[in-house]
């Protein structure tokens, strides 16, 4: 009994650095997650799905920037979660996009910014 009260303290200090641990790891993963207008910047604007769609098209926009979406009624921007760099075009983000280039489209203001 008296070698397991020995070890008690060095258990509950292991414990407390993998509490540490796990608690840093989530806190990166979060900020990862990070949501961002990016512009689209491959042409003046996308004229088919594909293109909307393609991750490479687009460029981030500083944290509290805005799209300055100038012109004709175009798709111009999408707001999606960060992924390298680049938005991750999917979920809604695909589903607004499918939507925006559907026959009678609809634009979803929390995903896709247009021309004005």
């Amino acid at each position: 009994m008296k070698t397991l009260k020995n070890f008690m303290p060095l258990l509950a200090l292991v414990l407390g650095i993998g509490l540490v641990f796990t608690q840093s790891a989530f806190k990166s993963v979060a900020s990862a997650q990070e949501e961002r207008w990016f512009v689209y910047t491959a042409s003046d604007h996308p004229t088919n799905v594909t293109d909307a769609k393609q991750p490479g098209n687009y460029t981030m926009l500083d944290l509290n920037e805005l799209p300055a979406c100038e012109g004709s009624e175009d798709l111009c921007a999408i707001r999606a979660t960060v992924d390298a760099g680049q938005p991750d075009i999917s979920g809604s983000v695909a589903t607004a996009i499918d939507d925006y280039f559907d026959p009678s489209p609809q634009v979803d203001p929390a995903y896709l910014a247009i021309k004005n």
